[in-house]
């Protein structure tokens, strides 16, 4: 099994009776007072040369370690947390960081304790409740809290806020960290579960001491991928505890959970004995806080040719995106084979009920024969989008399903369905998917490259992946840090819950601001074409804190101390109805549109190069570097570099590489809004010497680069990398921007003359013309 190595905090006294405390002295209260630094020494296990250094007292959180105060937990009550790295020193801390707290001795201690393991095989355990803290809700709205009227229900709702910004950012900042340190991490895994015990409440096998990770369904626990999420969740665990320590009641169900994108991986309080197959990225949760709420339309190929295993595919494709869906969105299904056939008249909204028969319709209308008919299948989406007069006011996007061989389709189809998908507001996005081994891609990625989409390859293997991709087409689409409500029944108790979610991104660089604080902010501007790429999404039930109580004319309605008992209910319901809905829209570019291509599909799904403002010069950048041209096959992410350094878009650099040592010449299209001269200048500054060289480049330069402007000489092309009927059906296509060959080879020839030679910047005149740059 797993077993969580760095920071988790675990409740010891899971599901102890609750107790009303009286707050003591400062040192806790009498019957649970708080350890001396030198009773602590004295704990099992604790060694002072293994945990206390000069810098103070050393804490282990996925690997990483931080150095807190010698007396931390120690001596007194106080928000020992409070300033402390990697959680409490941000401007805007979660509430925990302020709450008081110390270690005790569990043979005095009467009261509920709580295990901590920043210090690995120490018996180390710590009480808030010896220090008065109680559960927010009951703070500020019991009997004694009523009358003071600091607080308004809707704060529950910033609480939740607060809570999740603060995971969300934290997994920001230490994904990158995370990622290259190479640690090692453990993790409670939630099959088996080994310490897990039934319980009366739950309804299940839990531990409310643990919080456990299901890895997604064939993922080696030995990737480096599956290392680095495991380490994450580490970072969502301790977060995850420290919340249901100040919150969290025995006899109240609530649940905080978090999905990773890359794997479908589960994190979840309280621990859970689980070993059925769950991909988190198919829950409405995931889906709301990832995508926002939406128009979807599927569209789902019926005829002959997709008989056996492509109707299987289909099917199942089709419900994995059902089952993403929340009421937030709208939703119908089109299946099409000689001619066209749709779920509804109009799209409809993704309640329970409908998503459960509209399950029902596939199973029964997802068959296998007659012709394929594309021209039917588009006229009948159209025709149900048109006659859609209330739906989610936000992102649309298409599904399309195939095996990729319509029975008539020319280049006048292309040209009407990248009209019509462009002539909605916000417009329509075409996924088009090409089901089983050996499926045609020619038109359906013809169609997705003429309406801003995407095709994918899709194979009994890849499905669950490839299917959840959709997220990382909608969500760069929205603007980060917009909380989402999911209200759904626990499967195990019937409950109704409420859960509160954020989805967090992977950051630029090591100094990046999060996501939540305009880390993104800028992605998509002037020609740039990165875009934000998901890491998962973290969850926080509102139960947690209060439970929801039964609605109105259900037995028991108003129940005391339940949120919908409270007389400001309807404000609470009013802000998640609005969370629910609200939609900052992103449009994302074309340049973005290639990048979100590349990362599905490498270059085979990527359409043709952005046509980018008029560029009249560029920057040649030469220099040597070690090894052979073998090891530089792939210069993404060495594109990608200089990209950075030069201040530009990725797509305006075109890498080649070249024998004779290794010489690599990047060639740098100048954005109109800038200057040759300001690019060499950032060039300069970042790659100027052999050492700043290789750092930023992460390979062994071996001469300074020299940097050379052009001016661009005009040369028409049509080669966009596509089809012919593609070219013709949707008009893509980009030129490489030309530099005169003896101009290079001259270069090439002086860097290696000049291997230790400081950058050299030259203008060579030339015909002015407008050229477009191609990534490589």
């Amino acid at each position: 099994s797993f077993r969580m190595l760095g920071a988790l905090i675990t409740l010891s006294v899971a599901l102890a009776p609750a107790r009303r405390l009286s707050e003591a002295a400062s040192t806790g209260n009498a019957d649970c007072p708080c350890l001396t630094s030198a009773q602590r020494s004295l704990v099992t296990g604790w060694s002072d040369a293994k945990f206390v250094n000069a810098d103070g007292t050393k804490v282990t959180l996925a690997g990483i370690v931080y150095s807190h105060p010698t007396d931390y937990g120690t001596n007194a009550c106080v928000a020992h947390d409070a300033g402390q790295q990697p959680y409490c020193s941000k401007s805007e801390p979660p509430e925990w960081c302020a709450d008081l707290w110390c270690y005790v001795d569990t043979a005095t201690c009467t009261y509920p304790v709580l295990s901590s393991s920043y210090f690995l095989g120490a018996a180390l355990k710590y009480s808030y409740a010896t220090c008065g803290s109680k559960n927010s809700f009951a703070s500020w709205f019991d009997d004694n809290a009523a009358s003071d009227g600091s607080h308004a229900i809707t704060d529950i709702a910033d609480l939740l806020t607060g809570y999740l910004k603060d995971i969300v950012s934290t997994l920001e900042l230490n994904q990158q960290e995370v990622s290259t340190s190479g640690a090692t991490c453990e993790a409670d895994s939630s099959c088996p579960c080994t310490t897990c015990t039934d319980n009366a409440v739950w309804k299940g096998s839990i531990d409310a001491q643990t919080v456990t990770i299901g890895l997604g369904d064939g993922v080696d626990p030995q990737s480096a991928a599956a290392k680095q999420d495991v380490c994450l969740a580490s970072i969502v665990a301790d977060s995850f505890t420290r919340i249901a320590a100040k919150e969290s009641e025995p006899g109240r169900v609530g649940f905080e959970y978090y999905g990773s994108q890359s794997l479908g991986n589960y994190v979840q309080w309280p621990g859970m004995q689980d070993c059925d197959a769950y991909d988190p990225r198919y829950r409405p949760w995931y889906a709301a806080a990832a995508s926002g709420p939406k128009d979807v339309v599927l569209v789902i190929d019926c005829s002959g040719s997709m008989s056996g295993e492509r109707n299987r595919l289909a099917q199942a494709a089709a419900k994995l995106v059902v089952n993403t869906l929340t009421s937030a969105d709208y939703v119908t299904i089109v299946k099409y084979s000689s001619s066209a056939y749709s779920y509804k008249s109009t799209l409809v909204k993704a309640t329970d009920a409908t998503k459960t028969d509209l399950k029902a319709w596939i199973d029964t209308n997802i068959d296998a024969s007659g012709t394929t008919n594309f021209r039917a299948a588009f006229e009948k989406a159209w025709e149900v989008v048109d006659a859609t007069t209330t739906s989610s006011g936000c992102n649309r996007i298409m599904l399309f399903l195939s095996d990729g061989e319509p029975n008539a389709w020319d280049a006048d189809d292309y040209a009407a369905v990248a009209k019509k998908s462009a002539s909605y507001s916000p417009p329509m996005h075409l996924l088009t998917y090409g089901l089983g081994e050996g499926a045609d891609p020619t038109v359906l990625k013809g169609i997705a490259c003429g309406s801003s989409g995407i095709y994918y390859s899709v194979t009994e293997s890849t499905i669950s992946d490839t299917m959840a991709s959709y997220f990382q087409v909608l969500a760069p689409m929205l603007e980060p840090c917009k909380l989402r409500w999911t209200r759904y029944k626990d499967y195990y108790t019937g409950q109704q819950l409420l859960g509160a979610c954020l989805a967090s991104f992977e950051l630029e660089s090591a100094n990046s601001a999060t996501s939540c604080n305009g880390g993104l902010s800028g992605l998509g501007e002037n020609g740039d074409s990165r875009v934000p790429k998901l890491i998962g999404v973290g969850c926080v039930d509102m139960n947690l804190v209060v439970d929801l109580g039964p609605a109105l004319g259900q037995p028991g309605y108003p129940e005391a101390g339940t949120l919908r008992a409270h007389p400001e209910w309807k404000d609470f319901w009013a802000k998640v109805e609005s969370d629910m809905a609200v939609c900052p829209r992103i449009e994302l570019t074309t340049g973005q549109m290639e990048t979100l291509r590349g990362e599905a599909g490498g270059a085979s799904a990527m359409c043709g190069a952005e046509e980018v403002k008029k560029a009249t010069e560029e920057v040649v950048l030469t220099f040597t570097a070690s090894g052979s041209v073998s090891d530089y096959s792939d210069t993404s992410g060495l594109q990608q570099k200089i990209a950075t350094a030069a201040g530009v878009d990725k797509s305006r650099v075109t890498i080649s590489v070249v024998a004779a040592s290794v010489i690599i010449t990047a060639t740098i299209a100048v954005p109109a809004d800038t200057t040759a001269v300001a690019v060499q200048e950032s060039l300069s500054s970042t790659l100027g010497t052999v050492a700043t060289a290789t750092a930023v480049l992460g390979i062994t330069v071996e001469s300074a680069p020299d940097m050379t402007t052009v001016k661009v000489q005009e040369e028409e092309s049509s080669d966009s990398g596509l089809t012919d009927g593609e070219v013709a059906g949707i008009a893509i296509g980009a030129t490489v921007g030309g530099v005169v060959l003896l101009v290079l080879v001259g270069l090439l020839l002086r860097s290696l003359l000049f291997k230790d030679a400081k950058p050299v910047f030259t203008c060579l005149e030339k015909s002015t013309a407008e050229t477009k740059a191609a990534p490589v």
